[in-house]
């Protein structure tokens, strides 16, 4: 039940802005989810991602970093912000419309 595939990294998004993951994603950034992918998470990975607003389409904007590779927090629509493991945050593919490709 993949909500889609992601690729890691940076890659050109057909015009639309950048495709990156939610973990790439620098503070104050704002992107919309592209799509999620359950990787080696498993459904019930992407139930949780969809409980807490992660579904395709979506506005998502970094709010803090955590030092040492510690969780992210990130801001999912207007007024919901969660914390969330880097790891599964690379599950999650994003369009970035301020970044340009060059």
């Amino acid at each position: 039940m993949n909500i889609h595939t992601s690729l890691p990294g940076t890659l050109p998004h057909d015009g639309d802005g950048l495709r990156t993951t939610l973990s790439d994603l620098e503070i104050a950034e704002t992107a919309l989810i592209d799509t999620v992918d359950a990787g080696c998470f498993g459904e019930i990975f992407l139930r949780r991602l969809e409980a807490m607003g992660l579904v395709p389409g979506q506005e998502v904007r970094m709010l803090r970093r955590a030092p040492f590779g510690g969780p992210l927090v990130v801001r999912v629509g207007m007024t919901t912000e969660i914390a969330i493991r880097r790891s599964e945050a690379m599950q999650v593919s994003v369009r970035c419309a301020d970044r340009r490709d060059g």
